[in-house]
């Protein structure tokens, strides 16, 4: 009788562990989820100073283009100090639009590649890329309307800019901003809401 009671305990015992551990590994797994729904939320949208930005893929920008969509399109990459210093123009002159982002990062490391032929073809798709964008150098902001690239902001480089180490990381700053400023409100769009301004794309 006693062994029946003791080997009783012992099951009832190894019952509730197991309970614990069904309960510790739904809270596991229940974290997780959690952690990768925050991260690809937080990668909608750049940094702090991103705050408006809202990155792209390349197949999401020409969806965008196919519905017709208009918004400003801002091309650059974050290793890029010329695109940080036109992100940081874009919100110190407070332009109070919507833009959306698509990073280049992923080519310039095709291109970067120490295999050869990756960087062939990096250097290739990445040249069609440009080309159907229409823009040779990044950063690179274009106004989109109905679908359609109706003008570029002249970013005003220097001649021989890449090989110029005294080239200003200023360069949109002062006068400048004030260009780009004015540029942007020349271009009627919906105004900063905190949602991107072609919604349907930002879903």
């Amino acid at each position: 009788m006693r062994k029946m009671d003791c080997n009783e305990d012992k099951n009832e015992k190894h019952k509730v562990l197991w309970r614990i551990m069904d309960i510790a590994q739904i809270i596991v797994l229940s974290l997780i989820i959690a952690i990768v729904v925050v991260v690809n939320i937080d990668y909608t949208k750049t940094s702090d100073d991103y705050k408006y930005f809202y990155r792209k893929t390349d197949s999401e920008v020409q969806k965008m283009l196919e519905r017709k969509d208009s918004f400003f399109l801002y091309i650059g990459r974050d290793s890029c100090a010329y695109c940080n210093a036109l992100t940081t123009a874009l919100c110190k002159g407070n332009t109070n639009v919507d833009i959306v982002y698509l990073d280049t990062q992923e080519y310039k490391d095709m291109i970067d590649d120490p295999d050869s032929m990756v960087a062939e073809e990096g250097q290739l798709i990445y040249d069609l890329f440009k080309e159907k964008y229409g823009y040779q150098y990044v950063p690179y902001l274009c106004y989109v309307k109905n679908g359609e690239i109706i003008d570029a902001y002249q970013i005003d480089y220097p001649e021989n800019f890449e090989k110029s180490s005294n080239f200003s990381k200023n360069i949109f700053l002062n006068k400048n901003e004030k260009l780009l400023t004015n540029w942007i409100s020349t271009h009627s769009l919906v105004k900063k809401t905190g949602t991107c301004s072609a919604t349907a794309a930002c879903e």
